[in-house]
């Protein structure tokens, strides 16, 4: 069953149910109301007749019996009210001279004074009886009937009328919500035929916006949002695999031509060992870009394995200008550390010192001889912070917004020396950040100086 036809049936349920109970109320109201006029008339009737009758010889009879005769005579009885009297004994004493023949029944198995259903020749009449008193002794009865078959008629009628427009009705009601259904659905079958159409090579459709707010904008809002997300991370990972394929190939070919170049003719010892060492700097290198893409792969899929628990900062610090220590005294560096105070935050140590790693080897790297980095670490906003700033190179204005881009390395103005790397420090270093909810700051003044800023929200830490 498709959408639509699900959307119509199960209205169509909760319709035939409500209609069904509405339609037994309404037959059950008129029913109700319809006996109820007819038990007053009745009532009336009884209650007025009480008045009209005699003893003789005891033996309970009507006054001016001849006239009401005369009265049936002269006037047409459109609904003829039966009257009948019993003496003590339940014989007949008198009645009305529309019976003729006929007799009503008493059932003294009924209550005095109810109302209820009987029949006269075949046809249902309604009837009451009421005792008789005289002198405070019952001396008989009274009993009152009208026809009932005009009120059955109706309500029979009435009864005909509903069970024949219910299914009627339903049926109409289906084609009409399955109607307007399939027209509420099209905006559904616009996003199926949309997301149909989209693939892998074929990212960039978007799904239209339907004119009203309402869910389905929400819906096919958010859908967008997420083919705009699927769409970045494809182009990304195309770029990343482009990148890294020329960057794994680059040592490779390097690796190739030098063999090629051993295998031409006989070399001495030295020359083997010079073109073996070359070859070992590749494979170096090589290793130190597979576990830089490792460490990416990593993070894009962690999830639960974050351990966080206290870490000095000042520690961190200190762990990762060891690291570097032959870099920094081999370019002549100073480093120049503001901690006026120990500050401790809640974080993951060993993703933490990677970020730091990174991030002193960037500066460490990119600094010219005998120049000074700067590292301060301390609270803001009552926020604790790192900021590392090195000097002397400067990053081209159209080149910032990609510095954490994978494979990505900028023209650095200036440049006086070669800096060996692959442009994934600082990518690995934003991955950590997002991954510990560390906010990442770079900044470019106009000293040709770089610094970065970690600031680490201690509500989330």
């Amino acid at each position: 069953m498709s959408y639509r036809n699900r959307i119509a049936f199960n209205f169509l349920l909760a319709t035939a149910l409500i209609m069904a109970l509405v339609f037994a109320m309404v037959y059950m109201i008129v029913r109700i109301n319809v006996y109820e006029h007819l038990d007053n008339d009745l009532e009336y009737e009884a209650r007025k007749h009480e008045k009209e009758v005699m003893y003789v010889d005891n033996q309970v009879v009507f006054i001016n019996k001849a006239e009401w005769e005369e009265r049936e005579h002269r006037e047409v009885q459109v609904n003829p009210v039966f009257i009948q009297l019993l003496d003590d004994t339940k014989s007949i004493t008198d009645k009305s001279p529309n019976l003729k023949t006929d007799s009503l029944t008493l059932r003294t198995e009924i209550p005095a004074y109810e109302h209820h259903s009987a029949s006269l020749q075949g046809k249902p009449i309604r009837q009451v009886y009421i005792p008789l008193e005289k002198d405070g002794n019952e001396t008989g009865y009274l009993i009152a009937a009208i026809p009932l078959e005009d009120a059955q008629l109706v309500l029979s009628s009435l009864k005909r009328i509903l069970l024949t427009s219910y299914p009627l009705i339903l049926l109409f009601l289906f084609f009409s919500t399955r109607m307007l259904a399939g027209k509420s659905i099209e905006p559904v079958q616009t996003i199926t035929s949309t997301a149909d159409r989209i693939t892998r090579k074929k990212l960039n459709e978007r799904i239209p916006l339907p004119k009203s707010r309402d869910e389905i904008y929400t819906l096919t809002n958010s859908i967008n949002d997420l083919l705009d997300r699927i769409e970045g991370a494809v182009i990304r990972e195309k770029q990343f695999t482009s990148d890294a394929s020329h960057e794994l190939r680059t040592p490779l070919s390097v690796m190739k031509g030098t063999l090629e170049v051993l295998v031409r003719k006989p070399r001495t010892s030295e020359e083997y060992q010079v073109k073996i060492s070359e070859m070992i700097n590749e494979v170096d290198r090589m290793s130190v870009m597979v576990e830089q893409l490792l460490l990416l792969a990593r993070f894009d899929n962690m999830t639960t394995s974050v351990k966080k628990h206290p870490v000095l900062l000042n520690e961190i610090v200190d762990e990762s200008i060891l690291h570097f220590r032959t870099e920094i005294e081999n370019s002549n560096l100073s480093i120049r550390i503001s901690d006026p105070d120990q500050v401790t935050v809640t974080s993951d140590p060993t993703l933490l010192q990677i970020a730091m790693d990174n991030l002193i080897s960037n500066a460490v790297k990119y600094s010219e001889t005998g120049e000074e980095i700067s590292i301060v670490i301390g609270r803001k906003n009552d926020l604790p912070f790192i900021c590392i700033r090195n000097s002397g190179n400067s990053i081209a204005m159209e080149d910032r917004e990609h510095i954490f881009q994978p494979f990505f390395r900028g023209n650095i103005t200036h440049q006086k020396k070669h800096r060996p790397g692959q442009g994934l420090g600082l990518s690995i270093t934003k991955k950590v950040c997002d991954v510990l909810q560390i906010e990442i700051e770079p900044k470019f003044d106009s000293a040709d100086a770089i610094s970065f800023t970690l600031i680490f929200n201690e509500s989330e830490n």
